[in-house]
């Protein structure tokens, strides 16, 4: 696209969602259903958001996608209209909240601590076999809670998802740090050193002018709803847990 272009795209963009403004306030007959793209990392897309959304529009007039990827989507790209992501997101027009914290804690499969000494220590996290993301394929800083633990661990099995680390944590490949919300109610999976747990954070974001829609701000009040109902699930605390 040519820079005039471009600069001309930015006012069909705003004719577009005043004219789906217009349209929805009439109530054009015959009209289709509003769609809302969602856009999540995969951790909380897959293992938490999914089924919950699938659950709420049987009844509601609206079709979504939903896009659950190991990568952060923006709705000034237009990838989305709602973003959920681990940072916090910047841009011009951009609405956004802190949806929820989230906690993590270290996993393993009883096989796999069964083979091994009982681990009591923190220091002897260092002698194990370690799961964990690819580093140089990590799509944000907020994934690097390996080396809050050490510099120095013995990764064995890494992996772009999530999904595929919890997995090789089922399989007794060795110790992964796991999002709660996927690992705690898994009895696949066996907690180490409840006193360590991690604290991350999901953002949720859309555009100023996208938020005014009514189908964008029912998703966006639902998935805000639901967060802040499971915090039991979500962000678990205790007054013993030392968090990082």
């Amino acid at each position: 696209m040519t820079y005039a272009g471009d600069r001309l795209f930015r006012y069909a963009e705003s004719l577009e969602r005043n004219l789906r403004l217009g349209l929805e306030a009439i109530g054009t007959p015959g009209a289709k259903m509003s769609r809302v793209r969602i856009g999540v990392t995969e951790g909380l897309g897959d293992n938490y958001l999914a089924r919950r959304i699938a659950g709420w529009i049987p009844d509601k007039q609206v079709e979504i996608d939903f896009i659950s990827l190991p990568k952060s989507t923006t709705v000034t790209s237009r990838e989305a209209d709602i973003s959920i992501t681990l940072e916090q997101p910047t841009g011009e027009f951009v609405i956004r909240r802190l949806l929820t914290d989230y906690s993590l804690g270290i996993y393993a499969s009883r096989d796999y601590l069964d083979l091994h000494a009982p681990i009591c220590q923190r220091q002897q996290l260092v002698n194990h076999a370690w799961i964990g993301y690819i580093e140089n394929m990590m799509f944000t800083g907020e994934l690097k809670y390996h080396y809050e633990i050490s510099s120095a661990l013995n990764f064995v099995f890494q992996s772009t998802t999530i999904a595929a680390q919890r997995e090789a944590a089922v399989a007794g490949v060795g110790l992964s740090i796991l999002p709660n919300y996927m690992a705690a109610e898994d009895p696949r999976l066996v907690r180490v050193l409840e006193d360590i747990q991690f604290e991350r954070h999901y953002w949720i974001s859309t555009n100023r002018d996208l938020h005014r829609f009514s189908a964008v701000n029912d998703v966006w009040h639902f998935i805000i709803d639901q967060c802040r109902a499971d915090q039991h699930l979500l962000h678990k605390t205790d007054v013993k847990t030392g968090r990082f």
